[in-house]
């Protein structure tokens, strides 16, 4: 995530923090074209985009998610966690 974020701050690309994705905007042939955003005093606008980098994390430490999206894993054990 740092190395994300400092080639970011080097190429002057906008990072949002303290906002929620409520959806991604979609083409019409299915590729992503922005994500609509509900920021922290809960006003939503849309930002129209190339390119979208999801950076949520913690989906490998929940074992409910994994049982639900991706059962063949429930038998492993996250490592991508401090």
């Amino acid at each position: 995530m740092r190395i994300l974020f400092y080639n970011a701050v080097k190429r002057r690309i906008p990072i949002r923090r303290n906002s929620r994705v409520i959806a991604l905007l979609q083409r019409p042939d299915g590729g992503v074209r922005g994500v609509a955003v509900q920021d922290r005093r809960g006003g939503l606008y849309n930002i129209a985009t190339r390119t979208v980098v999801i950076a949520s994390g913690g989906f490998g430490s929940s074992p409910e998610l994994i049982a639900r999206y991706k059962p063949e894993y429930a038998q492993f054990t996250s490592t991508g966690q401090p």
